[in-house]
């Protein structure tokens, strides 16, 4: 195939005269791929190809060292073709009666289709792909069907598929150089699926545990642009559904509706100077960490909590969290005043019990007094008794 894309690219220079001999040689190589056993055809084409090559050196005569520029263009484009990264392969559409596309035939390929597919050309040039792969008689995707519309119309199609046959995935590019005839330029690409496959099931997992916290949670670049959020944030600040962007997640609400978002968010707030302020120090700071108290107009209480984002330790944005801690703070409330109601009752009593005991220190400084006097009035009886 290389000596074709040669001869093709040089006949972009030819003078008119030689222009109508490479289009009988492009022809006849076509009818010598279709008859391999055409020795009149074969013998033919020699005959042509190298009253075009004689004509070609009058075009393009030798180099100084006496080799021909011709050889030394298609030599190059040999080595270029043997050593391209993506697998390419030549092939002839096989029609029935009907002009439906049946069957191709493999023509020519290069090393790296060998390397990709595991298949050597040797073994496989000059047959029926349906004799490589007899399962791609039955096969769901109709690949021969596709390759045929490119053959019949000379449309290029670029798609990606899975062959059951390798276990493998392809990016394919298919075109047709000329009629009944079709080229493919394709790639493995089975490790970058598996990657795929692998990041979207993570991006699958991550975004369910996101949904599945109980805050409300906001991840922005660095120019504040959301970049992801979930299901809480949005009850947390109470988003109108009709505001709230569908289909497209890395939106929280449309272009058109983000300054009532803004304005949403600040008048349901009773410091927004303060959470404004607070949100412009840290897009300054991008290495901040920052916790603090939010209090909603109706009463609700979110406690924000920010800590930057990095990959490869550099900052690449900021994840916001908002817990609603309303019943929290209403039951630390309620036991505060609980506690200072006890501490009201245990200083009531503290004081009646101050109050009943020095009322009993002078009751007991009255009798002790009592006492003293009986016992004196006694001690005295006893001494006029003894006068008597």
């Amino acid at each position: 195939m290389y000596w074709f894309c040669s001869i093709e690219l040089m006949g972009n220079n030819m003078d008119k005269k030689s222009h109508i001999l490479f289009k009988k040689v492009k022809s006849l190589l076509l009818e010598v791929a279709e008859k391999k056993e055409d020795h009149e055809a074969i013998k033919n084409l020699s005959a042509m190809i190298q009253e075009l090559c004689d004509r070609i050196e009058e075009i393009d005569p030798v180099d100084s060292n006496g080799t021909k520029k011709a050889g030394i263009a298609e030599e190059k484009l040999k080595i270029l073709f043997d050593n391209m990264v993506t697998g390419f392969a030549f092939h002839r559409i096989i029609l029935n009666d009907k002009n439906v596309a049946i069957d191709y035939e493999f023509i020519e390929v290069n090393e790296a289709f060998e390397t990709l597919t595991g298949l050597k050309a040797g073994k496989i040039i000059g047959k029926k792909v349906t004799e490589v792969f007899p399962a791609m008689k039955d096969d769901p995707d109709d690949w021969i069907s596709r390759y045929g519309e490119v053959a019949k119309t000379g449309n290029p199609i670029e798609f990606e598929n899975y062959s059951t046959e390798l276990e493998k995935w392809y990016s394919v590019k298919a075109y047709s150089p000329m009629k009944g005839y079709f080229a493919t330029l394709f790639d493995d690409i089975t490790d970058q699926k598996k990657g795929t496959v692998e990041l979207r099931n993570y991006a699958s997992m991550l975004k369910a545990t996101l949904n599945s916290t109980t805050d409300g949670i906001l991840v922005v670049d660095l120019e504040g642009r959301i970049v992801d959020y979930n299901r809480k944030f949005i009850e947390v600040w109470e988003f109108p559904e009709q505001y709230i962007q569908t289909g497209r997640e890395q939106d929280l609400v449309a272009p058109e509706n983000r300054d009532f978002a803004m304005k949403h968010i600040i008048g349901r707030l009773r410091n927004p100077d303060e959470f404004i302020s607070k949100v412009h120090d840290l897009y300054s700071k991008p290495n901040d960490e920052s916790i603090d108290i939010l209090h909603f107009m109706n009463g609700k209480v979110v406690e924000r909590f920010s800590i930057p984002q990095y990959i490869e330790n550099k900052p690449v944005g900021r994840v916001w969290s908002f817990r609603d801690i309303t019943k929290r703070t209403k039951a630390e409330e309620e036991l505060y005043e609980y506690r200072i109601h006890l501490e009201e009752i245990v200083k009531e009593r503290t004081q009646e019990l101050v109050n009943k005991n020095a009322e009993l220190e002078h009751f007991n400084s009255l009798f002790v007094g009592r006492e003293l006097r009986i016992k004196e009035l006694k001690d005295k009886l006893k001494e006029l008794e003894k006068k008597l």
